[in-house]
């Protein structure tokens, strides 16, 4: 969408902003989250060239690459539930971003 937009209107400006949402207990209503929200992406011009040259897939390919490396930097991988929360714990001590029911 966002390549779209920037090939069809040349000069606008689109940020995308990765979120990364890790729950206490992911399957449980309600549990404690911790939202982190890394630096906002620029979409890069040789991305938006190359998706106007009807080279889309190879665009949409390389900005979705980008995108997924940022959200790996915003979210959480845990081998265990309780290493998941000891981290938390340990963030929420840190800095007090967590958002509470």
């Amino acid at each position: 969408m966002a390549l779209g937009e920037l090939a069809a209107k040349p000069g606008s400006k689109i940020s995308l902003v990765p979120c990364g949402l890790n729950y206490t207990h992911r399957d449980k209503f309600r549990s404690r989250v911790l939202v982190e929200y890394g630096p906002p992406i620029e979409v890069p011009k040789k991305l938006i060239s190359l998706y106007q040259s009807g080279q889309r897939s190879e665009a949409v390919l390389a900005l979705l690459e980008e995108i997924k490396q940022c959200l790996i930097s915003v979210t959480l991988t845990a081998a265990s539930e309780n290493t998941l929360k000891v981290t938390l714990l340990v963030l929420v001590w840190m800095r007090p971003v967590l958002i509470q029911p």
